[in-house]
C-alpha cells in the first residue's frame, strides 16, 4: 500500500510524507478479518490507521528533526503503533517505508542557511585556534632564541673573563698576542 500523507510537525508546519506499508493477512485468520472488518479492510482499516499513526508520529518532531536526525525514530514509532493495531485484526505488518519527507521550501531554506552559518562559525573557530597555535609556536621559538643568545653571551663573557685572568697572570702573553 502506497500513500501520501500531509501532517503537522511539532511546530505546526505542514509536512508531506510518502509512505509504503507492506503487510500480510494471517492466512488462517482471513475469514475472521472479513467478518470483523469486511472485504474493504484496506480502505476501512489499513489506510486510515496508517494516516493516523503517521500524523501522530510526525507531530512529535520538529521539521528540522524529521529531515535529519529523527527520521529513523519516526519510522520506528509508526511501525510500533501500526503493529499493535493491525495485530488485533489478524494482519501482520511486514514493513513501513518512509519514501520521502517533505518540509515547506521556506523552512528548508532557513534550515540550510542555519547549517551553513554554523559551519562558517566552526571554520572561523578553527582558524582562530590555528592562529593561536601559530602564535604560541612563535613565542616558544622566540624564547628559545632568547635563551640561546643568553647562553652564548654568558659563554663569551666567561671566555673573556678566563682570558683576562690568564693575561693578568702572564703579562708576557699580551706582548706575544699583539706582536
Amino acid at each position: 500500500m502506497d500513500t501520501s500523507i500531509r501532517a503537522r510537525s511539532k511546530e505546526g508546519l505542514e509536512i508531506g510524507v510518502d509512505v509504503t506499508v507492506q503487510y500480510r493477512i494471517l492466512g488462517d485468520q482471513a475469514p475472521r478479518l472479513h467478518q470483523e472488518v469486511g472485504p474493504g479492510y484496506l480502505e476501512t482499516l489499513i489506510v486510515p490507521q496508517v494516516r493516523s499513526k503517521v500524523r501522530d508520529a510526525v507531530g512529535q518532531y520538529g521539521a528540522a528533526e524529521l529531515i535529519s536526525t529523527q527520521r529513523t525514530a519516526l519510522e520506528t514509532s509508526v511501525i510500533q503503533d501500526l503493529e499493535e493495531v493491525l495485530r488485533r485484526y489478524h494482519i501482520e505488518l511486514v514493513s513501513v517505508l518512509l519514501r520521502e519527507i517533505r518540509i515547506p521550501e521556506a523552512v528548508a531554506k532557513v534550515i540550510e542557511e542555519k547549517q551553513t552559518a554554523e559551519q562558517q562559525v566552526q571554520i572561523e573557530i578553527n582558524r582562530r585556534k590555528q592562529a593561536e597555535i601559530a602564535a604560541e609556536r612563535r613565542v616558544i621559538e622566540a624564547k628559545g632564541e632568547r635563551d640561546a643568545a643568553i647562553l652564548r653571551a654568558e659563554g663569551e663573557a666567561k671566555a673573556i673573563e678566563l682570558r683576562g685572568r690568564a693575561l693578568k697572570g702572564a703579562p708576557e702573553v699580551v706582548q706575544l698576542t699583539f706582536a
